[in-house]
């Protein structure tokens, strides 16, 4: 009987190791140290992104976040002038430097070592309240040309704040005659007769919390 030839078995194939192999180690991302005037430069940047307005349309288009903002660096401004420090003047508006001195440029006059300070008078765009028994709400918004013309309406709304609360009428009629000048040229007298002020007082549209529009 034949013998059946023996299978012939598989060549050996060498198993994978299952190990893996081990990586390159990764370089981890340093980390640069940024200066200071790098940052402060960066701050600037966006602070000139906001475009002030130049009408009171404008003005009230914008945020309440961003007309808030710029009733308070009119705070400022009108604070520092008063002879506030303007490290105090800028922690009770709780604005920095960098936005004031940006948003209000023509408001400072660079000194020979550098410093800032702050000028007599401006041409910042403001936007101020002045009783008007024409309209609805029995006031007007306008915008002063300058500093100096928003003083003036500072100065007649504490006349007219002395008059309805104590019935003084001497420094309101002080202002008798007298008129605002406006960002757009315009005049606008200021109204003075004690009759229509007591009416628009009674309605109660005479606000003497501020100057500035909400």
């Amino acid at each position: 009987m034949a013998k059946r030839p023996k299978a012939r078995r598989p060549p050996h194939r060498q198993r994978r190791s299952t190990r893996s192999r081990p990586r390159k180690p990764v370089p981890r991302a340093t980390h640069r140290r940024v200066s200071k005037k790098k940052v402060a430069a960066k701050r600037r940047s966006r602070a000139k992104r906001v475009r002030a307005p130049r009408t009171v349309s404008q003005f009230f288009k914008l945020s309440a976040f961003t007309r808030d903002k710029w009733k308070r660096l009119w705070q400022v401004l009108a604070d520092v002038r008063k002879g506030k420090p303007e490290a105090q003047a800028l922690a009770d508006a709780g604005l920095t430097r960098e936005v004031v001195h940006t948003w209000a440029p023509s408001a400072f006059r660079q000194m020979p070592s550098g410093r800032r300070i702050v000028r007599p008078n401006d041409t910042v765009f403001r936007v101020a309240y002045l009783p008007d028994p024409g309209q609805p709400d029995g006031k007007r918004p306008v915008a002063p040309a300058d500093f100096r013309q928003a003083q003036i309406i500072s100065e007649y709304w504490h006349a007219v704040r002395r008059w309805v609360r104590y019935g003084d009428a001497q420094a309101l009629l002080a202002f008798q005659g007298v008129s605002v000048n406006t960002a757009n040229g315009k005049k606008v007298a200021l109204l003075t007769d004690r009759s229509t002020l007591r009416r628009l007082a009674l309605a109660g549209v005479l606000s003497f919390e501020s100057i500035y529009p909400k």
